[in-house]
């Protein structure tokens, strides 16, 4: 019994440290959106990661409460490579076309001294 509550409490830290860290998986809806709501903490980063196939275009924006730096990114082994960077900003619309079958993350960084707020739109655009 005392095996099976630590393998719990294993678990539970684990997702909280996952929370903790800002990585959001992302789950489209029957639409081809996806969207999210939240706050992030002066120095906070969010991530928002799913696998996307190949020649997919993405339509995607976002408004903070305060400016945010921002980027879309891959990893290449255990090399992030940037897709896209923004400077720190408010609100931002843009299309992104990807090129090969993987993970993708978009990124936000709040170098503010207070928390921002944050809302997202992701959109997989039909061919």
């Amino acid at each position: 019994m005392k095996q099976a509550q630590l393998f719990c409490l294993g678990l539970f830290l684990l997702q909280t440290q996952l929370a903790a860290a800002g990585s959001v998986a992302i789950v489209w809806d029957p639409q081809a959106n996806f969207q999210y709501e939240g706050s992030l903490k002066p120095t906070e980063i969010l991530e928002l990661c799913g696998k996307l196939s190949a020649a997919t275009t993405i339509d995607w924006s976002f408004n903070a409460s305060q400016a945010l730096v921002s980027s879309v990114y891959f990893r290449q082994g255990d090399t992030p490579k940037n897709l896209a960077q923004f400077p720190s900003r408010e609100r931002l619309s843009y299309h992104i076309n990807l090129s090969a079958a993987q993970e993708y993350c978009w990124k936000w960084i709040n170098t503010n001294p207070k928390p921002a707020q944050i809302k997202v739109n992701l959109t997989r655009v039909s061919k």
